[in-house]
């Protein structure tokens, strides 16, 4: 790798890569905003740990000489390990979209222990790191902004915490900081099933349902149950054992028992459409639907060698068949 790609892929690890703590479940979703239609919080060494993970890196190069070269630059100058320092990571979209492509825009929050002097300083005292990225102030926060590519801002909100976003979701991040906008968590749906997410899953994704969402399942006669839904939280844990878990909230207790029945008919037919597939089919009829007052839950969880077990069957039968030889 030559220098130059290098110091671009210092420039960008400055801009995503940060340390955390594990008080970071609270006080990163206190500032994503209200606006939020999807929330995401990964526990990055459980992620990290995972063999698909370290398999998916190994496929992109990033455990290649080269790599390894820049990472350790990366660590030498920063003083950071993001492999192992990176515990927290909150992703959240929005209704704000990319005004090319259409697609939703991201906004990143980082929680840590860093020390973001060093970091200015080492942009200050770099060439070519100063060059790449540029040293502002915005809304009363220090932050860093590329130069040549338009990668968004870094903003550090406070001694722990970083907001990689647009300049529209930066702005409305502070405003929520600074008491200004709402927060998420003010939605008392989406706050009550979060809240049920252990801090010990790999990751977990909550959804606040849209209105839109809500009248086309009301006109879908097979859906029309899962209409009560105000909010979803989803679960992947996979370490000792594997566990996915979906939970729908609902406003009304009576209304829990039709999001029960609706997702157990969505497993029943799940079973049947993969009946070709026994280790699928078999997970699915194992699955198990409880929940609270206004919770339904679907809970679909196995011994991590028997899900391992699994995948490798449905590997082996959706691999192609040689062809018989003539």
């Amino acid at each position: 790798m030559k220098r130059p790609a290098i110091r671009s892929l210092l420039a960008v690890g400055i801009l995503c890569l940060f340390l955390s703590t594990d008080s970071a479940f609270a006080t990163l979703l206190d500032l994503v905003p209200v606006e939020a239609q999807f929330v995401m919080q990964l526990n990055m060494p459980k992620v990290v740990g995972m063999d698909v993970t370290q398999k998916l890196l190994d496929q992109f190069g990033a455990g290649t000489a080269e790599s390894q070269k820049a990472m350790q630059e990366f660590i030498q100058k920063t003083g950071l390990d993001p492999k192992k320092n990176l515990k927290t990571v909150v992703v959240f979209l929005t209704a704000l979209t990319d005004s090319e492509s259409g697609h939703p825009i991201p906004g990143l929050l980082f929680h840590g222990d860093f020390d973001t002097g060093r970091i200015i300083e080492m942009v200050k005292a770099d060439p070519e790191m100063a060059a790449q990225v540029s040293l502002e102030k915005v809304g009363g926060f220090d932050a860093l902004k590329g130069k040549k590519v338009d990668t968004g801002l870094s903003v550090f909100l406070d001694k722990n915490t970083i907001l990689l976003g647009t300049p529209a979701i930066v702005d409305t991040v502070i405003k929520v900081k600074a008491g200004k906008g709402k927060g998420v968590m003010t939605h008392a749906p989406f706050a009550k099933v979060v809240k049920q997410a252990s801090p010990e899953v790999a990751l977990w994704g909550g959804v606040v349902v849209s209105p839109q969402w809500t009248k086309e399942a009301q006109a879908d006669p097979v859906n029309a149950n899962f209409a009560a839904v105000k909010a979803v939280l989803f679960t992947l844990a996979y370490d000792k054992n594997f566990s996915f878990e979906l939970a729908g909230e609902v406003e009304k207790k009576e209304q829990t028992a039709q999001v029960k029945d609706a997702l157990k008919n969505t497993i029943d037919a799940m079973a049947a459409w993969s009946q070709d597939v026994p280790a699928i089919s078999q997970a699915f009829k194992a699955a198990k639907i409880d929940g609270g007052d206004t919770t339904a839950k679907l809970t679909l969880a196995m011994d991590k060698a028997a899900f391992e077990d699994m995948i490798k069957k449905v590997q082996a039968q959706a691999a192609p068949t040689a062809a018989p030889k003539k």
